[in-house]
C-alpha cells in the first residue's frame, strides 16, 4: 500500500498541551457480563481527553479507532431546539 491518506489541517504540527486523564469505569453502563473477556470500549465524553487517557497504555498498539460524532450533533442540535423554544414561548 504505497499511496496512503492522510488528514491535514492547519496547526497539525503545533503540540497540543493536554494532561493525561483518568478513565473511570461505571459498572452500571458497562456490557462486560455478556463478555467478560472483551478488551473493547466505549467511551462517552471528550474526543481528545479520552484518547490522551488510553495513550499511555496503548501507545503503538492500536490501528483504528472509531469516533462518532452523531451524538454530538444531536445533542447540540437537541440544546439549540430547546433554546429558541424557551425564547419564543417563555
Amino acid at each position: 500500500m504505497a499511496n496512503k491518506l492522510e488528514l491535514t489541517w492547519y496547526g497539525k504540527d503545533k503540540e497540543i498541551s493536554v494532561e493525561p486523564r483518568l478513565l473511570i469505569e461505571k459498572p452500571e453502563l458497562s456490557n462486560t457480563d455478556a463478555a467478560p473477556d472483551t478488551e473493547n470500549m466505549l467511551i462517552h465524553g471528550d474526543n481528545l481527553l479520552a484518547l490522551k487517557a488510553l495513550e499511555s497504555k496503548f501507545a503503538g498498539q492500536v490501528k483504528c479507532v472509531s469516533i462518532s460524532i452523531l451524538h454530538l450533533i444531536l445533542d447540540r442540535l437537541l440544546k439549540t431546539m430547546m433554546m429558541v423554544l424557551s425564547t419564543r414561548f417563555g
